[in-house]
């Protein structure tokens, strides 16, 4: 689940049509309430041209300071206490015999969502504590952020 989540969040770019095959493959394995939540926007990934797709990733996820995917966000803020919390986290991926990346921010959620599903679920799962990333940071705050911010990107977060 991990796995298939950190790729369907990741940016629509060109390495995305090989992500949705992998997670094609990956839906295959997983239980059916979980299924059916990736699946929609799979889905809606495959059926969504890489120009809207990236549109409404930015509507979702870049523009807004409650659906941020760098988790010490939700902690630090946008100060510079953020730099020691990203270090924390690149020092879990250390401590697991890993790399922390170098093309991303190691504690944007699909890092450690890829981190978990391949590495250290446990780890990982200790990381996010106390980050304060609540269940509710995507949901719009206006009608109008409503109207951009597609559903399935949400439920996938």
């Amino acid at each position: 689940m991990w796995h298939a989540a950190a790729l369907l969040l990741a940016y629509p770019d060109d390495g995305r049509e090989e992500r949705l095959r992998v997670v094609a493959d990956i839906l295959g394995h997983l239980p059916p309430d979980t299924r059916r939540q990736l699946a929609e926007t799979h889905r809606h990934l495959c059926e969504t041209d890489l120009y809207t797709a990236a549109a409404e990733y930015v509507d979702t996820f870049d523009l807004g300071r409650r659906t941020t995917l760098y988790l010490t966000y939700w902690t630090a803020g946008d100060t510079r206490n953020r730099g020691r919390e990203i270090l924390a986290f690149a020092d879990t991926y250390r401590t697991s015999g890993v790399r922390p990346p170098t093309d991303e921010s190691a504690d944007h959620l699909t890092v450690v969502l890829e981190f978990a599903a391949l590495v250290d679920a446990p780890r990982a799962r200790d990381s996010c504590r106390g980050t304060g990333f609540p269940s509710t940071c995507c949901m719009p705050r206006s009608p109008s952020r409503a109207r951009r911010t597609h559903p399935c990107w949400v439920r996938c977060a």
